[in-house]
């Protein structure tokens, strides 16, 4: 990876925030699943409302799988300044997430029954 001057490192397996940040700190880049590089992917080449609300949408319930831990090592100062945490309780943290999730949520079924509208106007 040094020789590459390689930025981050994705591994096919899923990992655990722990795995994340463990291997980040012994290769001295970042360490990401290949979950996370799709989501990436897609945040960038998303184009419609739809697409990128459902990207939002994914990218929050991933971090929500993650956020006790991320809150833990931050916690430690394993992870300092991690997202502006600092002070934040875990449980906190995780229902300033599901409101995300359930907000994106709610805007997503919006659109689709906008579009689904539109659809049966254009047919009439």
């Amino acid at each position: 990876m040094k020789e590459t001057e390689a930025e981050r490192v994705v591994f096919d397996n899923p990992l655990k925030t722990i795995q994340s940040y463990n291997l980040a700190k012994a290769t001295g880049v970042e360490a990401i699943d290949r979950f996370k590089l799709i989501l990436e992917i897609f945040t960038r080449r998303a184009t419609t409302v739809e697409a990128k609300l459902q990207i939002q949408l994914a990218t929050q319930q991933y971090e929500l799988a993650h956020a006790k831990e991320k809150v833990r090592l931050t916690k430690k100062g394993e992870q300092p300044g991690f997202m502006g945490l600092g002070a934040y309780e875990a449980d906190v943290y995780k229902e300033a997430v599901k409101r995300e999730v359930h907000t994106l949520q709610k805007k997503l079924k919006k659109v689709r029954e906008s579009e689904s509208c539109n659809e049966k106007e254009e047919r009439s």
